[in-house]
């Protein structure tokens, strides 16, 4: 919802679309996306009180802490009103479900786990011998949207560095990098361990 109205789930299902929503990241209850405050005297609610939310927004914002909750009491409302106008609402994994559900209101509906891939090709007919990885083929693992620091890019070139034989998995990466610095350190990193 953040480049999109917030009535984009409702006006669809309106015009007879069968609606589904991903909850890939923590945008539904933080502005910010990931619930990383910008400096450590906020601390991120472990519920539904959003508080800690207004005083972490309001610099930016510039707007009094009382005009905020109200803003805040309304994002919530027409984040349940999207969530309702799905047919499913899909998280990519169990741990995610449970943080939502925990900052969510009660009241939001059933959300539940849609893992990312595909357990089998949409193409595979009954007469085709399934296909499996073999032990020389590198796993594959891709990455993408806006790749910021606190995605973890870095970490993941990091920890394929240390592989034994890091050849044996093939990092692909699909998006813009939205700070140059991330992305020398990335190639930097790259180049040093002979990665590419």
């Amino acid at each position: 919802w953040q480049t999109l109205p917030f009535d984009v789930a409702r006006g669809a299902a309106a015009s007879g679309a069968r609606v589904f929503v991903s909850l890939h990241d923590f945008f539904a209850v933080c502005p910010r996306f990931f619930r990383l405050p910008p400096e450590p005297a906020i601390a991120c609610p472990s519920g539904t009180e959003r508080d800690p939310c207004v005083r972490c927004v309001a610099r930016e914002v510039g707007e009094a802490e009382p005009a905020l909750r109200a803003r805040f009491a309304r994002r919530d409302a027409e984040l349940l009103a999207e969530l309702a106008a799905a047919v499913e609402r899909h998280a990519p994994s169990w741990p995610h479900v449970r943080a939502l559900g925990q900052l969510l209101p009660a009241n939001a509906p059933a959300i539940e786990v849609l893992e990312p891939g595909l357990p089998e090709p949409f193409h595979r007919s009954a007469l085709e011998i399934p296909r499996r990885r073999t032990l020389d083929e590198p796993l594959r693992v891709a990455t993408w949207g806006n790749h910021v620091w606190m995605k973890g890019l870095l970490v993941l070139v990091e920890a394929l560095a240390q592989l034994p034989v890091p050849a044996l998995v093939e990092l692909l990466v699909l998006g813009p990098f939205r700070d140059d610095g991330l992305e020398r350190a990335v190639r930097a990193c790259i180049a040093e361990h002979r990665l590419s």
